[in-house]
């Protein structure tokens, strides 16, 4: 991927060009195809370039127009570049580069052009005339953008954040807050990062800059729009057409492409139609990259992933093994590069498939990132039946959807438990509600509710009744407060009062829940934004463009209006997406219900990661460290120490703060 960087003295002093270069230079990765800066008073901004598409050969960046104001750089990947140039009077052009076209846009909407915008993109434009200076993020965050503002004296922004922290006005102080959230799932924040000093620009928002202060406005927000319902047929059709062309418009490249391969649905079908398409325009062969495992076999997915790579002879299959890999080695190569070591789960799998690609000259890897959020599994369809109180529907599905978990679960290790039957599916989604509306005193609604667990669960009527009348919370929700961090931490972050204000809007969600109703919720939780990041700068460390097709806002803007059923159906989760696959993948992954569980394979990693002695700390350390006044060092001392008697639950928490030690350990000895 390619960078941006720029810098602003609002108090009047002059950019030298050795400012922007100091930025540049530290992101080599980002640059192998050339570097541009340009100056001028108080402005600076500069380029990184990696030439991903045909286009991008002719960028030159910063690129401006003869005899107008404005100056642009950007890091993009254009997916409307026709449109665009067609509203622009442009002749489009594999030698009209996409950085050419957005000024072209930004010169005759301005800040609006980006609501002409379709692709992944970080775009900064100056005005000399009007002296504003104007960021643009995608519309999903896809590109990654940092800044830094300190008023009436300077504004900088960079695609990584060691580019700030190389100037001298930006300390590398870290966030307290920021760590806590971390930890805490529940209360993490889009904007904070692992440095005070240094914010995240939000996706699909506009910041502008002016001598007078800086502004944040959202321009984009995913909104439902129910329309009449229509066949099946015409649904699933229009679904494939929308996800052929967000594959298609990602297979732009001036090199050989690849695709991770899980052996999943989201990364089989994007591998199946990028291969595909790719035959169709003469472009084969796709590598493809998938991490496997020899020792941890209930996490191995060879078996789904060799389905795909033998039904198609244009796929060249690598396959990196995980077991063997050292932990203390990954994570040493990832922080040498990695501005942040707020790092979780299995981050270091995406750091494996980068890392090959980009040995193997490939500069373009689709993902299957996050299908899961744009085609919804669709359990949240059961609340909606029981709310509606289709007793009759939601025991068939739950019928339907067991018999299929069940039968998967038989066998291979899934990360859905094999125990997994009707009744729990009632209890789970049905039981809150029968006593939600037993303490609002709607008896025909609970008694409606209970003979249905008699008649189609041989749930006992006496039973449930007596769990109705239970003095608790039906909606309560348990969060796991990490034992490693300080009480004072806690107390000083009011970490139990917001936990507490999280609950509740959770109870009311939980209330109202629909299909898509959560999708549109799961794409507003930093989630999203800080995984894409997170891919975004493995794949930037070795010259590769990670792409996804599942984050198309054209497809999630669709998605987002389905009927809900088309989400759960017969039993099937993801009906449309399974139906659209048809013919396309091998139908042995289509009827895929679950995944292979990875838990396994991380807890082994830390596990002999700790053994070796890498991962294990001494109150001296903790003394001596950054850390020293956020984290219980008696207490991860202690893991260490009896780390083969830590559940496999509590060691995955740990590994959070482990992983942070290393990172602080590491950057603590560069400097």
């Amino acid at each position: 991927m390619s960078a941006i960087a720029g810098l602003v003295y609002l108090d009047g002093r002059s950019v030298a060009a050795q400012d922007i270069r100091r930025m540049l230079d530290t992101m080599p990765h980002r640059g192998p195809d050339g570097t541009g800066v340009w100056c001028e008073g108080r402005v600076g901004l500069g380029h990184a370039l990696l030439c991903t598409t045909p286009e991008s050969k002719y960028e030159r960046y910063p690129v401006r127009a003869v005899g107008d104001a404005r100056v642009l750089t950007a890091e993009v990947r254009l997916d409307n570049r026709d449109e665009v140039a067609r509203h622009v009077g442009v002749r489009p052009s594999e030698h009209v580069p996409d950085g050419q076209l957005l000024l072209t846009a930004w010169q005759r909407w301005g800040s609006e052009a980006v609501h002409h915008l379709l692709g992944d993109f970080a775009v900064a434009c100056w005005d000399s005339r009007e002296q504003v200076l104007q960021l643009a993020t995608d519309h999903l965050g896809v590109r990654p953008l940092y800044y830094v503002y300190h008023p009436h004296r300077l504004f900088a922004f960079a695609s990584e954040m060691k580019a700030l922290l190389a100037l001298p006005e930006v300390p590398d102080e870290l966030d307290e807050e920021a760590i806590v959230e971390f930890f805490i799932p529940e209360l993490l924040s889009v904007e904070r990062t692992l440095y005070r000093h240094i914010r995240r620009m939000p996706p699909a928002h506009l910041l502008t800059v002016t001598s007078g202060g800086m502004t944040l406005r959202r321009y984009w927000t995913l909104e439902q729009h129910p329309q009449p319902r229509r066949s099946d047929e015409d649904y699933v059709e229009e679904f494939r057409a929308l996800f052929d062309e967000a594959v298609r418009c990602r297979l732009r490249s001036v090199g050989p492409v690849g695709s991770e391969l899980s052996g999943g649905l989201d990364s089989s079908y994007v591998t199946c139609r990028a291969h595909d398409l790719l035959a169709e325009q003469g472009r084969l062969p796709l590598h493809t990259f998938s991490t496997v495992y020899d020792v941890v076999r209930e996490s191995d997915e060879r078996p789904f992933i060799h389905t795909v790579t033998q039904a198609f002879s244009g796929l060249v299959p690598h396959e990196e093994g995980v077991d063997a890999c050292r932990l203390e080695d990954l994570l040493d190569e990832i922080f040498a590069v990695y501005d942040s070591g707020l790092v979780a789960g299995n981050h270091y799998l995406n750091w494996i498939t980068a890392r090959a690609a980009g040995r193997h000259g490939v500069r373009v890897l689709l993902t299957g990132q996050d299908g899961d959020s744009t085609v919804s599994h669709g359990l949240e369809w059961f609340s909606e039946l029981v709310r509606g109180g289709d007793w009759r529907r939601f025991a068939r599905e739950a019928h339907q959807y067991t018999a299929r978990v069940r039968g998967e679960a038989a066998t291979y290790a899934t990360q859905q438990p094999a125990s997994i039957t009707a009744g729990g599916v009632f209890g789970h989604f049905a039981l809150p509600y029968l006593r939600m509306w037993y303490a609002a005193g709607r008896y025909g609604r609970v008694m409606r509710g209970v003979w249905a667990a008699w008649r189609y669960f041989d749930i006992s009527v006496s039973r449930l009744l007596k769990s109705l009348r239970l003095d608790e919370d039906p909606w309560a929700e348990r969060y796991t407060i990490p034992a490693y961090l300080q009480d004072e931490i806690l107390e000083k972050y009011q970490v139990q009062a917001r936990l507490e204000a999280h609950r509740r809007e959770q109870v009311q969600m939980r209330c109202e829940a629909t299909v898509r109703g959560e999708q549109v919720r799961r794409f507003a939780t930093p989630y999203v934004v800080h995984t894409l990041e997170t891919l975004a700068q493995y794949g930037a460390a070795h010259g590769v463009e990670v792409r996804h097709p599942f984050m198309d806002k054209r497809l999630i803007s669709y998605c987002v209006n389905l009927p809900p059923d088309l989400s759960l159906r017969d039993g099937w989760t993801r009906w449309i997406l399974r139906r659209a696959m048809r013919s396309v993948v091998p139908g042995r992954i289509v009827e895929r219900v679950g995944k292979t569980a990875l838990g396994p394979q991380h807890t082994y990693l830390v596990r002999a990661h700790i053994r070796r002695g890498k991962g294990a700390i001494s109150e001296e350390d903790g003394n001596a460290s950054r850390l020293a006044g956020l984290l219980r060092w008696p207490y991860l001392v202690r893991v260490g120490q009896e780390v083969d008697g830590v559940s496999d639950q509590e060691l995955a928490r740990c590994a959070k703060a482990l992983n942070l030690i290393f990172w602080a350990s590491k950057t603590q000895s560069m400097a």
